[in-house]
């Protein structure tokens, strides 16, 4: 089962990859769209990093986040 966790974290680090190529990119557009590819970046960004700690939390055994105040401020965010 712990496989398919895996897979999702390298579907958020291919993310997270391709939100940098966006953001490094934009400087060659005109000024609407390098806002637009920003928020696109930002909003991909994001989801890729939900998706890495969710994979993260799911792999660990239960409770294992509580004695961390680092994994405790993510999951709460």
């Amino acid at each position: 089962m712990s496989i398919y966790y895996q897979f999702g974290i390298i579907i958020g680090w291919v993310l997270l990859a391709f939100a940098i190529h966006i953001a490094m990119k934009q400087h060659k557009t005109t000024f609407p769209f390098n806002i637009v590819n920003l928020g696109i970046a930002f909003i991909i960004s994001t989801l890729a990093i939900y998706i890495i700690v969710a994979c993260l939390g799911a792999i660990q055994p239960q409770n294992w986040y509580t004695n961390n105040a680092l994994w405790k401020f993510l999951i709460a965010s």
